[in-house]
C-alpha cells in the first residue's frame, strides 16, 4: 500500500502513481476477467431456480474462468492473492469518533473526525470518509493522555472561572476569575486529549472522552 503526498489517499502499490490524482484506469484485463467470472457465478446461482440445465452451463463457464485466470495472469493472480491476505491482516480493528485539536494540515480545530486503526497504520477521515492523514504504527514514538481541569465557581452574585493545570495551548497553570459573595460552589469539568508523537509527522492532538482515548492508546501500543 502507498500514500499519495497530494491527496493523502491510500492506494495499491500495483499503481506507480496515485489513481485519483493522475486519473489512471482502475480496471484492466485481469479485473475484467475476474468480474466476468463473478458475474457468471451469480448468474448460475440465479438460474438454478429457473432452468437447471442452463445453470450448469453457467457454472461450467465459471469453472473455466477459475482455471484459465491463474494461468493467463500468473503475476496478477499471485499479487491479488497476496493483497487479499494483506487486506485480511489490515482490516480496521476499530473506528473511533474523535475531535481534531491540532497537527493535521488543512483540518480545522474542533473538527469531528473518524480515527481508524488496523495492524499497520492509523488513519484520520473527515465526515465524508476522505482520508486526511495517515500514520504508520511503526513511526509512532509516544502516546500521552493529557487532562485539562476547568473549575467554575458559582454563587449568587458572580461566576468565576479557574483553569487548572493547563497542559495544552500555552501551558497556563491557573487563570482565576474574580470571585465575590459567600458560600461559593465549585463545579469541575474535565477534558481529555491524546497527543500522538511520531518520527515523520508533526505532533497531533485529538480530543474525546477518557475511556475512548485510553482504548486508542492501548490498541496502538498492542500492535
Amino acid at each position: 500500500m502507498k500514500t499519495c503526498e497530494k491527496c493523502n489517499c491510500i492506494y495499491d502499490d500495483v499503481f506507480e502513481q496515485c489513481p485519483r490524482c493522475n486519473k489512471l484506469p482502475l480496471i484492466g484485463r485481469f479485473e475484467k476477467f475476474i468480474f466476468a467470472a463473478i458475474l457468471t457465478l451469480i448468474l448460475g446461482i440465479i438460474l438454478v431456480f429457473v432452468n437447471f440445465k442452463i445453470a450448469l452451463i453457467a457454472f461450467g463457464v465459471f469453472v473455466y474462468f477459475a482455471i484459465i485466470i491463474p494461468k493467463k495472469f500468473p503475476k496478477e493472480w499471485k499479487k491479488a492473492s497476496k493483497n487479499s491476505m494483506n487486506m485480511q491482516k489490515t482490516v480496521a480493528l476499530q473506528n473511533f469518533s474523535i475531535i481534531h485539536i491540532e497537527g493535521i494540515k488543512n483540518t480545522d480545530q474542533n473538527q469531528k473526525c473518524i480515527l481508524k486503526i488496523n495492524s499497520e497504520y492509523l488513519s484520520f477521515e473527515d465526515n465524508k470518509e476522505n482520508c486526511i492523514k495517515f500514520i504508520k504504527l511503526s513511526d509512532i514514538e509516544n502516546l500521552c493522555i493529557l487532562e485539562e481541569i476547568e473549575q467554575t465557581v458559582k454563587n449568587k452574585s458572580t461566576i468565576g472561572r479557574a483553569v487548572v493545570g493547563g497542559l495544552l495551548l500555552g501551558g497556563v497553570g491557573a487563570v482565576v476569575g474574580g470571585l465575590s459573595g459567600l458560600n461559593p460552589t465549585m463545579v469541575e469539568n474535565k477534558k481529555y486529549y491524546l497527543e500522538i508523537k511520531s518520527s515523520k509527522n508533526p505532533d497531533i492532538i485529538i480530543a474525546s472522552d477518557n475511556k475512548t482515548l485510553k482504548n486508542i492508546k492501548n490498541l496502538v501500543l498492542s500492535k
